[in-house]
């Protein structure tokens, strides 16, 4: 008869999750071929190379490794490696209450501690202990406050004050503790005593002088096992010492014993140089082995560490495991892939039947002692290929093939129906309906009283792979592609009466599958979970439900559970929701189905009993412990380990929950958040939610150990992560500080600065308001003055024609009087003389009178002149006086007058004035010289 055993393979993984060490029995037989199902750990943690010691932190709660690269610590996600001095690897690592990290090397011993931020930094204490060269520290112990530092030489006592060597008697190969004590093996002589101070030989220990001791437990005064690496174990009771005959002796002389503890009072673990690990009872029982082939990275186990009773870390000669003795999910599978992979499971008492694609399998089940063992494996006869649907109704199982339907006896198989691929199973008054390949079909029972096939339902003959009954009768069928199908069969349950026929419940909502929850039809589409309107006969989404399930609104199936609960599917996540009445959701837990890389196809959750499920895999499948599930969601300690800022090619490293945290520079403005999940040791599948709420309040999802987020702008922040299955949240809060340039101190140099322009624009604007008066008034002033100027220029005009009007009179009368002198004699010559003599005195005052007002012409139109003359330098001073003249508008004959020439004169110079003013003839030449005068004055 074959076995299912707990076992397995490890698909190139590290960490290790079973649920073996509750009782003793918790496993099967140790060993099994590659036909069974066993027990397999799954996991990863990225610790390679030899770990000779493992210890965790319990203030951080992560685990260092002594590693052959030096010291390894792991957070529960990621790895780092911390070097020792001079490069060499660890050999021993022990951590006490306050967190405080030993490590010895090669002539090196001391301790680590967190600096700033988070970083272990490494003090030697080999310097004043005298070390013994080419030592090399390979256990380290504390006992009342003291620490002891074992070589094959010496061993260095530490009380945190000072440090002193003490001498071996010989050569010790190892220490291991016994109460307040050590027993210390010395090489070709035995065994000793060490109380801390003194070494004494025990007597009739000279048996094992030509043996290795690997491992001591200390089961009391009277008891205790001492294993040797090639001739098995001895029990040594205080005074005598008596080989142990039993299985775990004989197989520790073949596999030869390099590591040893007990797990409990019952449970014994025992890691190997040639076969992995072996678990034992007191009586020396193998309950399990575990090696390359079923879980472990490798066969030889260089340490094991007992982790405060919640499981075992075996360090590898390449690798670590972890064995989590309270883990809520324990995983089977079929290495030698005769099983297949399993579609469908059912539970009848004590056999459990797996529906794969070689075909329909059954196993025995013992759970006497409250775990779960599989023995005798085998297919049921008849049954080989493709099984889709397990179900049972009245007592008996139904089998859905792809050649039929089976009705399973026992552990026969009957076909009752060669209708080909029977999927979901539902009742139907007396009757069963199927969906097949090629429509629906109906079962009832025979005369002697079991499921027999009835009829091929007329009238429908669509692919069904699900078929649910709402509460009114209807049958509702399920078409892969098509859509869904109203049905309403007949009494005899052979025909269909009506149908009808629904694509889809929207535009781009694809049907995926349906459900009854709490007697309402509910449908699941790609986008939403739909009620059905029967009065309008169509869909509408269940807005009720999508608060409560939040993501799984967008389950891709729902699975009854117990009353008023369901299993809701999306992708490798399961939660478990109560439904109420009114189609509310209250979520009840939710955990990662890691090993749900399946082909598609439905998914099934079996209650194998009130407190544990039973989850197809690839190759066999998972047991969930739902106490367990609930209990490591309310412990997860998912914590932001570090964030590490980035910028103006500078970084800044901070702990968020060191005392020194700080804000950090404005150019520092790019983050990577690391996370830590201590808890998380038995997690094969990692995916976190993150964001941050002065961003938005949208989550981020990522499945790595890290995120960044770039460009962050000056401020406050608050970081929020959560776990996506489970209830593990973490929260950092840091700050960016702002640029100098909207600093503080900047904001005083910008008000001071503004002051200072401020001040100096009131003085520029009063400088320019006092420039401006000055202007206005200087323009007052000439615009006065031109005004003035304009007057007088008018004045001397009218004096200019008055004088010229007098000097005409004079003249005349001159002219006049010359001509009475010359004919007439009557006229005394005295009184002609006289007159004379006025006219004379009257022409020379006129002639200075006339070069004053000539002289005041000439200054009243200097800039008149000069802009002529700038504009036209071809003029001559007469030319000049000609246009003054013309300016003023005198007539041709007062300016002959004026300058004493001929008007043929004047009309000469005019046409040569207007030729040097390129004027045309068409231009009044006056004119054109008042409007030059006018624009000089504006």
């Amino acid at each position: 008869m074959s076995v299912i055993s707990p076992g397995g393979t490890l698909r190139l993984s590290f960490l290790v999750i079973c649920l073996i060490f509750i009782s003793p029995a918790v496993s099967g037989q140790a060993g099994g071929n590659r036909s069974d199902i066993r027990r397999f750990i799954p996991g990863t943690i990225p610790v390679r190379s030899q770990n000779w010691e493992i210890s965790r932190d319990p203030v951080t709660n992560y685990v260092y490794f002594a590693n052959s690269a030096g010291l390894i610590e792991y957070n529960g996600i990621t790895a780092r490696t911390y070097p020792v001095p001079f490069g060499q690897g660890v050999r021993s690592v022990y951590i006490n209450s306050d967190g405080v990290i030993f490590t010895g090397s090669f002539e090196d011993f001391g301790f680590w501690r967190k600096g700033r931020p988070g970083e272990l930094t490494y003090t030697s204490l080999a310097v004043g202990a005298d070390i013994v060269g080419n030592d090399e520290i390979w256990n380290i112990s504390e006992i009342n406050h003291t620490l002891y530092f074992q070589s094959f030489t010496s061993v260095y006592v530490y009380d945190y004050n000072g440090i002193k060597r003490i001498a071996t008697p010989s050569s010790m190969l190892f220490f291991f503790r016994v109460g307040d004590r050590f027993i210390a093996q010395a090489i070709d002589e035995g065994l000793y005593w060490f109380d801390g101070e003194v070494f004494s030989f025990i007597e009739g220990s000279g048996i094992f002088a030509a043996q290795k001791i690997h491992a001591l437990l200390d089961f009391g005064p009277r008891e205790k096992w001492i294993c040797t690496a090639n001739n098995g174990i001895f029990i040594f009771d205080g005074s005598k010492f008596r080989p142990l005959v039993s299985e775990i002796s004989g197989f520790l002389k073949d596999a030869t014993c390099n590591a040893g503890l007990a797990v409990n009072d019952s449970l014994l673990v025992f890691g190997t140089i040639l076969r992995g690990l072996a678990l034992c009872d007191r009586d020396g029982r193998i309950l399990e082995t575990y090696d390359y082939s079923n879980g472990l990275n490798n066969n030889t186990v260089l340490s094991l560490y007992l982790d405060g009773g919640k499981g075992l870390w075996a360090g590898l000669d390449d690798g670590a495991n972890y064995l989590e003795t309270l883990s809520p999910v324990a995983y089977y599978e079929n290495s030698g892939g005769d099983l297949g992979t399993i579609y469908t499971v059912i539970r009848d008492r004590d056999h459990l039947f797996l529906g794969t694609n070689h075909g329909l399998f059954a196993t025995d089940i013992d759970d006497s002692d409250g775990s779960y063992r599989f023995t005798g494996l085998r297919i049921i006869p008849g049954t080989q290929g493709q099984v889709w649907k397990l179900s049972e109704y009245d007592g008996q199982i139904l089998c859905g093939h792809n050649d039929g339907t089976f009705l399973v006896d026992g552990l026969k198989a009957v076909r009752i129906s060669d209708v080909t691929g029977g999927w979901s199973v539902r009742p139907f008054g007396e009757y069963l309906i199927q969906g097949t390949y090629t429509g629906i079909v109906s079962f009832r029972k025979g005369h002697t009283g079991k499921w027999e096939f009835s009829d091929r339902i007329d009238g429908y003959a669509e692919p069904t792979r699900f078929v649910e009954i709402d509460y009114l009768g209807y049958v509702w069928a399920l078409h892969p592609q098509k859509g869904v199908y109203r049905l309403e069969l007949n009494e005899e349950a052979d025909s269909v009466i009506s149908s009808l026929y629904l694509s889809s419940a929207g535009e781009n909502a694809r049907m995926v599958s349906m459900s009854v929850l709490n007697n309402q039809m509910v449908f699941i589409a790609s986008d939403h979970i739909y009620g059905f309107d029967y009065e309008h006969k169509d869909f509408f989404p269940v807005t009720s439900l999508e608060p409560g399930l939040g993501e799984f609104v967008r389950a891709t199936q729902i699975i009854p559970f117990q009353k008023g609960s369901y299993w809701f599917v999306l992708d490798n996540r399961i939660a478990l929701f109560n439904i109420t009445r009114d189609l509310q959701a209250e979520k009840v837990m939710e955990f990662v189905h890691e090993y749900a890389d399946l082909p598609w196809r439905e998914q099934q959750v079996m209650s194998l009993d009130s407190g544990k499920l039973l989850i197809p895999t690839r190759q066999a499948f998972s047991i969930y412990d739902l106490d367990r599930l609930v209990s490591r969601s309310e412990t997860s300690a998912l914590a932001v380990s570090r964030l590490v800022f980035s910028g103006g090619n500078r970084s800044t490293t901070l702990s968020p929950g060191s005392p020194d945290f700080q804000a950090v520079p404005s150019r520092e403005n790019n983050l990577t958040v690391y996370l830590a999940n201590p808890s998380g040791f038995d997690r094969e599948v990692r995916e976190y939610l993150y964001r941050i709420t002065e961003l938005g309040d949208e989550w981020y999802r990522t499945a790595t150990d890290n995120f960044s987020l770039l460009n962050l702008q000056h401020g406050d922040y608050h970081l929020q992560v959560r776990e996506v299955a489970g209830s593990g949240e973490a929260k950092a809060a840091f700050t960016i500080r702002r640029p100098f340039l909207l600093s503080g101190w900047a904001l005083m140099l910008y008000i001071l600065a503004a002051a200072g322009l401020t001040a100096a624009g009131i003085m520029l604007f009063r400088s320019k308001l006092e420039s401006h008066r000055r202007m206005i008034e200087y323009e007052v002033g000439k615009n006065r003055l031109e005004s003035e100027l304009d007057y007088k220029s008018y004045e001397l005009m009218l004096t200019m024609r008055y004088l010229i009007r007098k000097t005409d009179i004079l003249r005349e009368l001159r002219d006049r009087l010359e001509t009475a002198k010359e004919s007439s004699a009557k006229m005394p010559m005295r009184f002609i003389r006289e007159m004379e003599h006025i006219i004379d005195h009257g022409l020379d005052t006129q002639t200075e009178e006339w070069q004053n007002v000539m002289k005041n012409l000439k200054l009243s139109q200097e800039g008149f002149f000069s802009k002529l003359k700038k504009k036209f330098p071809a003029l001559t001073p007469n030319d000049l006086r000609l246009c003054s003249y013309l300016r003023m508008n005198f007539t041709t004959k007062e300016i002959a007058n004026l300058s004493n020439i001929s008007t043929r004169s004047v009309e000469i110079a005019r046409y040569r004035l207007r030729t040097k003013l390129n004027l045309s003839h068409d231009v009044n030449l006056t004119e054109f010289l008042i409007q030059e005068a006018e624009d000089d004055e504006s």
